[in-house]
Order: C-alpha cells, then sequence, then structure tokens
C-alpha cells in the first residue's frame, strides 16, 4: 500500500525514541543513601543531650552532602535506600571473646552497598588531634567546637566508606591528609577543616555516578517510571 513503508520507518522511530527517552529516565534516578545511627551516644562517661546528638547528625549529613556536591546522591536518616551507612560503636566479636580492632573508624564490607562508622574510635582519634582527654576539660576547644567536629568525622568517613561500596570504588585511599579519600582519619582537616576529593578520585566518581546537572537538563523529558 502506499505510504506504508514511511509510516512503519515512522513507527520504528518512535520506538527509538521512547527507549532512548526510557534509559534517560532510568540514569536520571538519585542515588539513595541511607544513614542509620544506631550508637550509644556516649563519649567516654559524658552522655549527650539531645539537642547535641542532633548537633552531630546534622553536621555528619551536612557533610556528606558537601562531599558529594554536583552529583546526584540523596542522603537522609533512615535503613531503607540503595545503599546504607551505620554509625555505631565499635562492636564486640560473639565468638572467642575477642574484640574488633578499636582503632578502625570505618568499614566497609567487600561486595555489598553497607558500610559501619565507628563513632567510639572517631571521638578519640579527634582527641588526640585537639590534644584534649576527653570532652569535659578540654582546653583547646569549646564541648559545641568538639561534637561539631566529631560531626563532621562522621561525615567524612561515611564520604570515605560510601567510596568503597559496590558499584562505586573510588575511595582510593591516597596519601591525602585533607582528601576524602585519604587513607587515614587521623588528620586535623578530618574533623575541624573543609576536605576535598583527589583528582584521581574524582575522575573516577564523574564516570561512575550521575552528576547534578547533566541530571537536571534531562530529567524533564520525560516523567515515566523504569
Amino acid at each position: 500500500m502506499p505510504g506504508s513503508s514511511s509510516a512503519t520507518d515512522f513507527g520504528r522511530i518512535v520506538v527509538i525514541w521512547l527507549v532512548l527517552l526510557s534509559l534517560v529516565s532510568c540514569t536520571s534516578k538519585p542515588v539513595r543513601v541511607s544513614v542509620v545511627f544506631e550508637n550509644g551516644w556516649a563519649l567516654g562517661n559524658e552522655m549527650l543531650t539531645e539537642a547535641e546528638k542532633s548537633l552531630v547528625k546534622r553536621t555528619a549529613l551536612q557533610t556528606l552532602r558537601n562531599a558529594y556536591s554536583g552529583f546526584r546522591l540523596v542522603f537522609r536518616e533512615g535503613s531503607s535506600a540503595d545503599h546504607v551507612i551505620k554509625v555505631e560503636d565499635t562492636p564486640y566479636a560473639t565468638f572467642s571473646g575477642s574484640l574488633r580492632r578499636v582503632g578502625v573508624v570505618g568499614m566497609t564490607y567487600p561486595f555489598t552497598k553497607f558500610s559501619s562508622v565507628r563513632l567510639d574510635a572517631l571521638y578519640r582519634a579527634e582527641l588526640s588531634m585537639a590534644r584534649c582527654d576527653g570532652i569535659i576539660g578540654c582546653t583547646s576547644m569549646t564541648r559545641e567546637q568538639l561534637l561539631t567536629g566529631l560531626g563532621k568525622g562522621v561525615g567524612a568517613t561515611a564520604a570515605h566508606e560510601l567510596g568503597h561500596q559496590a558499584g562505586f570504588i573510588f575511595s582510593i585511599d591516597s596519601q591525602c591528609d585533607d582528601c576524602y579519600d585519604g587513607h587515614s582519619a587521623n588528620s586535623y582537616a578530618h574533623f575541624f577543616a573543609t576536605k576535598h576529593w583527589s583528582d584521581a578520585a574524582m575522575a573516577i566518581m564523574r564516570r561512575r555516578i550521575p552528576l547534578a546537572s547533566a541530571i537536571s537538563d534531562t530529567s524533564s523529558l520525560s516523567q515515566g517510571r523504569c
């Protein structure tokens, strides 16, 4: 029939366009990251108040958001998301009466999207950097400064550990004290300064995490579900 070939071609173009549009819609979804606080909130013998707990939590979440500024990641408290970070105290092993390494401030289980951040280990590392014996009696910093620094330390460690999770793998443990992908939390910058990603880590991140600018340009094209 006259015109059937062109109609078929047009139909194929529409199908291809819809497929490409669905792919754009799928990639435009933000990566969701849950942060779960299951620690005991005792710093030595000092129990934090509700306001102080809130300060540490807010600072940690904001540090995470700052670390991934420019990328399409959404951080919020909760336990249901694509990636999970659990803030906890250093757990004791349930076998042989052994104790896990106390100095480890964070760990990510191989081939998973789950990380652990250790508040008590970070607190000890922070005190070492501040040259204080405890949150009480510290002469170099106020209580609020130490709690804000602890929140930054939690957020910076969480940012680092997220980079070890399956699908990401860009925390390269660089020899850089003020880098999120640095090899150690034992630095002043980890608690009391603004950190950044190394150039090598950033290059990998740009390949593996959706960019916020790219998403904003394409997300208005489709409201469909994947």
